[in-house]
C-alpha cells in the first residue's frame, strides 16, 4: 500500500517539499547466513498491493540510496539504522536486496532474530514517485496507481508504519 511516511507525527518530505511515500512487501528470505547476519529478501514486486498500486521494477532509481544504503525501523529517520544493504538486484519483476544487520546494536540484533525466526515477515520501502499513471482513470481514489519511475528512499524493517 502506498502511504505518506510519518516520523514522530510529522510527514517526511524531500528537499523539494514533496511527501515521501512508502509501500509494504512480504519477505521471502533466501540464503540466510547466520555468521554474517544476512539474507536475500524481496523489497518490491510488480503485483498490486493493498491499495491496488503497482511499482514497475525497472523504474526504481537507486542512485541516491546507494550513497548511504541503510535500513531503518519503521521509517524512523532520526534513529540509528538496523542494517546496511550490501547488494540490490532487479530480477524477474522484483527488486531484491541483501540486508546485513548490525551486531553491535541491541535493537538490530532483536530485529535480525525476529526475521530469522519468522516473527517479522515484512519490509517497507520509501520512495519519491517521479512518474505514474492511474490504473483506473474512472476510479482514481481506490483504483491504484502504476509507478513507472521513482527515486528510492529507504528500506524499513517490520512495518508499523501509518497508512
Amino acid at each position: 500500500m502506498a502511504y505518506k511516511i510519518k516520523c514522530n507525527g510529522l510527514e517526511v518530505k524531500t528537499k523539494k517539499g514533496e511527501n515521501i511515500l512508502g509501500s509494504d512487501f512480504n519477505v521471502e528470505i533466501k540464503e540466510l547466513d547466520e555468521y554474517k547476519r544476512t539474507f536475500w529478501a524481496i523489497a518490491s514486486t510488480e503485483s498490486p498491493d493493498r491499495d491496488n498500486d503497482v511499482i514497475k521494477t525497472n523504474g526504481w532509481d537507486l542512485t541516491n540510496y546507494k550513497k548511504n544504503p541503510i535500513g531503518l525501523w519503521s521509517h524512523l529517520y532520526f534513529q540509528h539504522p538496523h542494517f546496511k544493504c550490501n547488494q540490490t538486484r532487479k530480477k524477474d519483476g522484483k527488486l531484491l536486496f541483501q540486508p546485513q544487520f548490525d551486531d553491535s546494536h541491541e535493537a538490530a540484533r532483536i530485529t535480525w532474530n525476529q526475521y530469522k525466526n519468522g516473527y517479522l515477515n515484512m519490509f517497507s520501502v520509501g520512495f519519491n514517485p517521479m512518474e505514474f499513471n492511474y490504473r483506473d482513470e474512472d476510479n482514481k481514489w481506490s483504483g491504484g496507481r502504476e509507478y513507472q519511475a521513482g527515486a528510492f528512499g529507504d528500506f524499513c524493517c517490520s512495518c508499523s508504519c501509518e497508512s
